[in-house]
């Protein structure tokens, strides 16, 4: 699972912003719960941070940051849809939480990366349309649903998805290798070799038997084969 970067606003600042805006609520009762819910989830006891949190959404249902941290709770259990409702929930109260965009689009990815080891390609590709939706500029999630579409068989869009992973780090070496591969399945050899080099100026390594099938495809042997990691 990606490692989703919970910003905490941290007691320092959690607290003291909830009680800010608990006028009139169990302040008593939030700060408590804020307390338990925080050490919670740096032991990683998330059923009860969840509990926790749940008791300060009770109190003050509009507290974007009480939704921001349950939601980072359920994705650490894998609940990817409660997660995905919580975070929604806190940009719909906060649309400019910054941190609860981003982390919510890593629990698309996450998701997407799921349907993607059940081999359920469809349901893959929606998720991680939707984590691109909501951060455009995070490579993992392009060549994701790239591999996604290769498994389709829709080299076009797998191709697309490639370059625009490596656009946005170009020593992206898996994006290369594969890349290279779906130019061959076209039958576009001088592409697959330029990705291939690119693959070695990287120190990546390509499969010696699919270099074997590049050079009697393309009638060339334009590199010597490296050999496969051990």
């Amino acid at each position: 699972m990606k490692n989703l970067k919970l910003k905490l606003f941290s007691l320092l600042f959690l607290i003291p912003f909830l009680l800010i805006i608990c006028s009139g609520c169990d302040r008593i009762n939030v700060l408590v719960a804020s307390n338990k819910g925080e050490d919670y989830v740096r032991k990683s006891m998330y059923d009860e941070a969840i509990a926790e949190y749940t008791k300060i959404i009770d109190i003050m249902p509009r507290s974007a940051p009480a939704y921001h941290f349950r939601a980072y709770a359920y994705a650490q259990k894998f609940d990817f849809d409660n997660a995905i409702a919580d975070y929604s929930r806190a940009l719909e109260i906060k649309p400019t939480d910054a941190e609860a965009r981003r982390n919510l689009a890593t629990v698309y990815y996450d998701k997407g990366l799921l349907y993607y080891n059940k081999e359920n390609y469809n349901k893959s590709i929606v998720d991680y349309n939707k984590a691109i939706e909501l951060n455009s500029n995070e490579a993992d999630y392009y060549y994701g649903r790239a591999l996604a579409y290769d498994r389709k068989s829709e080299s076009d869009q797998a191709i697309a998805d490639y370059s625009k992973a490596i656009e946005i780090d170009e020593n992206y070496t898996s994006a290369y290798i594969n890349r290279a591969v779906s130019y061959f399945s076209k039958q576009d050899y001088d592409k697959s070799w330029e990705d291939v080099k690119k693959v070695q100026d990287l120190k990546g390594k390509m499969h010696p038997e699919f270099l074997e099938e590049l050079k009697k495809a393309s009638g060339t042997g334009q590199l010597e084969a490296s050999p496969a990691p051990e």
